[in-house]
C-alpha cells in the first residue's frame, strides 16, 4: 500500500472508532431520557386517572409494556376509569396488539390477570426495547455515519487538487506571459541594435563616396 492509502485507512478507521464511540453515548443517554419520560407518563396516568395514547402507541408499534417492565402497569387506572389494576396491564402490551388493538375503542380483556400468566402479553420495558432497536441497527449507523464523514473529507481533499491544479496553471501562464514579453522585449532590443549597424554602415559609406569625390 502507498503512504497515502495507509493514512485513507487509519482515518476512516479513526472515524468508524469516533462514530461508534458517539453512538454508543447517544443510546446511553437515550435510554435514560426515554426511561424518565416514560416513567412520567406513567406516573400523570396513576395521578389522574386518564388513558395515555401515547404509551398505547409506543407499546402497540414496538411491541414493549410499560417503562422498565410490564409491572410499571400493577396498581395503576390506566383504562382511564380511576379503578386500580393489581396484576392488569392495558391491551397495547398485548402480544398482537399492532393488528387487534384499537386505540380509539381500547379493548383491555387480553391484559387481565397477567401477574401469574405473563404469555400473552410482551414483558420487555419500552426505553430497553427502543435502545435493543438502535443496537441492533447500530452497524448501519457507524457505517453511514463513517461514510458521510469520509465523503466529506474526500471532497475537500479533491477541492484542495483542484485549488494547487488551478494555482499551478495560473503559475504556468504567468511564467509564460512573463517569457513572451521577455522575447519581446529582446527581439525589440536586436532590432533597435540592427537599425544602429545600418545607420552606421550608410554612414561609412557615404564618408568613403564623400572621400572619393
Amino acid at each position: 500500500l502507498s503512504f497515502a492509502g495507509i493514512i485513507g485507512c487509519l482515518f476512516v478507521l479513526s472515524v468508524a472508532a469516533a462514530v461508534s464511540l458517539a453512538v454508543l453515548t447517544s443510546i446511553g443517554t437515550l435510554r435514560q431520557k426515554l426511561t424518565d419520560f416514560l416513567g412520567e407518563r406513567i406516573l400523570k396516568v396513576k395521578k389522574t386517572g386518564k388513558r395515555s395514547k401515547v404509551m398505547d402507541e409506543l407499546q402497540m408499534q414496538i411491541r414493549c409494556c410499560g417503562d422498565v417492565g410490564y409491572k410499571d402497569w400493577f396498581g395503576v387506572p390506566f383504562d382511564g376509569k380511576n379503578t386500580t389494576h393489581t396484576g392488569d396491564v392495558p391491551g397495547s402490551c398485548c402480544l398482537g396488539a399492532k393488528d387487534k388493538f384499537n386505540i380509539m375503542n381500547p379493548n383491555d380483556t387480553c391484559g387481565k390477570n397477567v401477574k401469574t400468566q405473563n404469555h400473552t402479553i410482551f414483558t420487555i420495558g419500552c426505553s430497553k426495547r427502543v435502545a435493543d432497536i438502535l443496537s441492533g441497527h447500530i452497524l448501519q449507523i457507524i457505517g453511514a455515519g463513517s461514510v458521510v464523514i469520509f465523503l466529506e473529507a474526500l471532497g475537500f481533499t479533491l477541492s484542495c487538487c483542484l485549488l494547487r491544479h488551478i494555482r499551478r496553471r495560473d503559475s504556468a501562464e504567468e511564467e509564460d506571459r512573463v517569457k513572451l514579453a521577455l522575447m519581446k522585449k529582446r527581439e525589440k532590443k536586436i532590432r533597435k541594435q540592427e537599425g544602429k549597424m545600418k545607420k552606421r554602415g550608410v554612414e561609412s559609406s557615404e564618408e568613403l563616396l564623400s572621400e572619393g569625390n
